[in-house]
């Protein structure tokens, strides 16, 4: 075993590193490495538990975060998968250790909660030091602490929701994934990003105050998380603007999200205001454009809906030549 100070020089070490970090996938990148130099391990990967197609869950690697390449998504039935299944259905803790004995090389798995809304899985090959377990268990506890200090400060101060802060960083990730996903498979998954804008929001402000006006986004808010998954990316971008990604999602799947979720506030019942309407545009996310080229489609898509009349679903592959000059009030 290692002498009770070189561990504690270690999780000096791994906390000031983590500490260092401003972004999540700087963070979780320098988690990984840690993790895996404290087992001298070979190879280890972090993956995020999202929702399976057809229930359940699959692990999906997490922001390419593999300190080698032979690691894809692991779905039902997989060795990795079904290790994972009986740590998730315990729940005893934040983090706990397997150590399979079906298998010649050493591995160890940590199930790591690092904030209400997400579940990550590490799983670390080839562990040379299978005794510094529990020194794995102390830097994951280290790496939940930062990033739930991360998520404060990438925390819009009203909703709650992602302010616009993280949404650059995010949006890389997502295309670096497709990028990586085409270019070892031929085709990557689809991401849709959408946004979502309430209808004659200044009107709430002047009739009814700004008090009520801040009532109506936080319960707006609350409307949205309750409409998409928690793998689902929400963002306030200012006033009553909101962003939203989805990954994972074909075209046709998130339209009827879109619209399931522009029913729902409709028909919601806000306290004095009742009832608040919201127009959404929605475009296709792939590699080769910057992030923020598919905020300015979805808002043109979205300013094409507030044309047809608000309260209405529009993506920007429906976009016909609109001229520049409308009668319309818009906002």
């Amino acid at each position: 075993m290692l002498p009770k100070s070189s561990e504690y020089d270690l999780l000096l070490q791994a906390t000031l590193a983590m500490s260092a970090q401003h972004e999540p996938a700087q963070l979780a990148r320098t988690f990984v490495q840690l993790a895996a130099h404290a087992l001298a391990a070979k190879s280890a990967m972090l993956y995020d538990v999202v929702p399976g197609n057809a229930g359940g869950f699959c692990l999906r690697p997490s922001q390419g975060l593999a300190l080698d390449r032979g690691f894809g998504t692991e779905r039902t039935g997989s060795p990795h998968h079904a290790i994972a299944e009986q740590m998730l259905s315990r729940r005893d803790s934040r983090c706990h250790i397997a150590s399979p004995k079906s298998t010649k090389v050493t591995q160890l798995f940590l199930l790591i909660e690092p904030h209400a809304k997400l579940q990550q899985w590490l799983a670390i090959s080839d562990v040379t030091l299978p005794e510094y377990a529990q020194l794995a268990c102390d830097i994951a506890a280290v790496y939940r602490q930062c990033y739930g200090l991360l998520e404060e400060n990438c925390a819009d101060t009203l909703t709650g929701l992602y302010n616009r802060k993280p949404f650059v960083a995010r949006m890389h990730e997502i295309l670096q994934r497709q990028s990586e996903d085409d270019a070892q498979f031929g085709q990557s998954n689809e991401c849709l990003l959408g946004v979502i804008d309430i209808d004659r929001f200044k009107h709430i402000n002047d009739a009814f105050g700004h008090v009520v006006g801040d009532e109506v986004l936080l319960l707006f808010s609350r409307l949205l998380r309750d409409s998409f998954r928690a793998s689902d990316l929400v963002f306030r971008f200012g006033g009553e603007e909101f962003v939203v990604l989805l990954p994972n999602t074909t075209f046709g799947v998130g339209a009827a999200v879109f619209e399931r979720c522009r029913e729902q506030i409709a028909s919601y019942l806000f306290p004095q205001v009742e009832h608040v309407t919201a127009s959404i545009g929605f475009t296709v996310v792939y590699p080769g454009k910057l992030p923020m080229t598919f905020v300015d489609e979805a808002d043109r898509a979205l300013y094409r809906a507030k044309q047809l009349g608000r309260n209405r679903v529009c993506s920007f592959l429906e976009l016909e030549p609109v001229a520049q000059a409308s009668s319309v009030e818009l906002f």
